[in-house]
């Protein structure tokens, strides 16, 4: 199966896939769906489903990156999606794929390496947010922080921020109708020393009209307090 909404979608965000490029989101495709067997890595089963609520869902974030050979790591990786699929469109990224499940992180290991993602190298880390933004040695060690289908943004911040160095950003993908959440979350991304900026609207073919991209700036240092103790983001999340 030809991706070609894939390759309209690259193309219409100002980067188009070569040949190579469409044949490693194939690979990724297939590898998705087999371990998806054994890992239930995704509710989608179906290919034509993959390319465009995973892969042109993903590549959406290319509206958020910045320049250059930005060091990016993928909170929550699950099945590797944004990650993989934003490094396969633009093989500058320096990449880290975060997740908590051994077996999970087994799989992104697999990935990458039958991907041919070796210049630059990807990393997968298998840990939690939490104890990756407690490390001296991690923290704020990233430019940019991704958070897809992650958890509600006054959640996501607590977990994310810390991971980015200041000038960095969180980039959340969210559906439009968020204003609750949104306000939710105001107390926490001051407290984080984040600042919201305008969100992306995502139109891209394929994809259904609700999509957006909220983007969360790290403007001040994160009072070393923060991220808590695994888990506690979740169970009592700042309000």
């Amino acid at each position: 199966m030809t991706l070609d909404t894939l390759a309209r979608a690259a193309a219409s965000l100002g980067q188009p896939l070569s040949e190579e490029q469409l044949g490693a989101f194939e690979r990724l495709r297939d590898l998705l769906l087999e371990w998806n067997r054994r890992l239930n890595l995704t509710a989608i089963d179906d290919p034509a489903a993959v390319e465009t609520l995973h892969f042109v869902d993903s590549i959406a974030g290319l509206l958020a990156l910045p320049e250059g050979p930005v060091r990016v790591v993928d909170v929550g990786a699950g099945a590797g999606l944004p990650g993989l699929a934003l490094r396969i469109a633009r093989p500058s990224l320096r990449l880290t794929l975060l997740d908590a499940t051994r077996k999970k992180a087994d799989y992104l290991d697999v990935a990458a390496r039958e991907l041919g993602l070796v210049d630059p190298p990807v990393e997968v880390v298998n840990a939690r947010a939490e104890d990756v933004g407690r490390d001296p040695a991690r923290r704020g060690s990233w430019d940019v922080a991704l958070a897809r289908g992650l958890a509600p943004l006054n959640v996501l911040v607590e977990l994310c921020l810390p991971l980015v160095g200041e000038g960095g950003l969180v980039v959340a993908w969210k559906k439009r109708a968020i204003e609750a959440e949104m306000k939710a979350a105001g107390r926490a991304i001051t407290i984080l020393g984040g600042r919201r900026l305008r969100a992306l609207p995502v139109d891209l073919p394929g994809l259904p009209p609700d999509r957006q991209l909220v983007r969360i700036a790290r403007e001040r240092p994160t009072p070393p307090s923060y991220p808590r103790r695994p888990g506690v983001p979740n169970r009592n999340p700042i309000v």
